[in-house]
């Protein structure tokens, strides 16, 4: 008897099946796959860029020495656009800068270069004296020298030691974005656009050749760019306008427009 029970099951799954209409059918599908893709996500995906975190073994193509000359000639240039205080706060997390400590910046520099967790992880003598006169340079910039001493309640942004969060959203969002990509693109070639990738970097990038009328004034180049968007469709109702009358040539994520 249980037996038959266990056998009519599929059977009468199937038959309630049947008795769906086209409504629910279609939304158990698209449940299904919301549920597969969420698996997908957070079983298989997020754990192998988890494992991304891992610092390089390989050294550095650049010479420490090199990378904190760079730093403090970028922080020189920034002066009075973009100060050492903010500089400073942003890289610890918002922390004010008068908690920032000397021990603090060179915690963070040695992590930044050495991929280390204090001074005395440095490989060799130079780095901890190359070290030492980068945070005196640091603290020239900025006009006043860092407190003494390491202060424990603040700490300093560290991605390859850091949890990887992320926010989920259902696939519809992202077919909903590659619906938006695919009528930019479709957008894109309606004006006489076509797309090709550059044979050495794998750029891609759009070309239109151009179409200035005969007799009309020559305009300048313009370089249009765009952030984290999903695809040209979010910029067409800036662009339309120009890219009928110029010649456009543009990378993803960057659109020139040229007379």
């Amino acid at each position: 008897m249980e037996c038959r029970s266990f056998q009519a099951a599929p059977s009468s799954l199937f038959s309630f099946i049947l008795m769906l209409d086209t409504t629910w059918l279609v939304v158990i599908a698209w449940s299904s796959l919301e549920i597969l893709f969420y698996f997908v996500i957070c079983r298989l995906i997020h754990p192998r860029i988890e494992r991304l975190r891992t610092a390089p073994s390989h050294p550095s193509q650049q010479p420490p020495r090199e990378c904190l000359a760079r730093l403090s000639d970028t922080l020189h240039r920034l002066q009075g656009a973009y100060s050492p205080e903010t500089f400073w706060s942003g890289w610890f997390k918002g922390a004010a800068h008068a908690e920032i400590w000397r021990e603090n910046v060179k915690a963070f520099l040695c992590w930044a270069i050495w991929n280390v967790d204090t001074p005395g992880d440095l490989p060799e003598a130079e780095d901890t004296l190359a070290l030492e006169a980068t945070v005196k340079l640091m603290e020239g910039l900025q006009g006043k020298p860092f407190p003494r001493g390491y202060n424990p309640d603040i700490e300093h942004v560290a991605f390859t030691r850091e949890a990887l969060h992320f926010s989920h959203r259902l696939l519809m969002f992202y077919v909903a974005v590659k619906v938006a990509q695919m009528m930019g693109h479709g957008f894109l070639r309606l004006m006489g656009h076509r797309r090709y990738l550059t044979p050495t970097h794998n750029l891609v990038y759009w070309h239109r050749p151009c179409q200035q009328q005969e007799g009309s004034v020559k305009q300048p180049p313009l370089i249009f760019f765009h952030g984290i968007s999903p695809g040209r469709l979010v910029t067409m109702g800036t662009g339309s306008g120009w890219m009928v009358s110029v010649w456009v040539w543009g990378f993803e994520g960057i659109m020139r427009t040229c007379a």
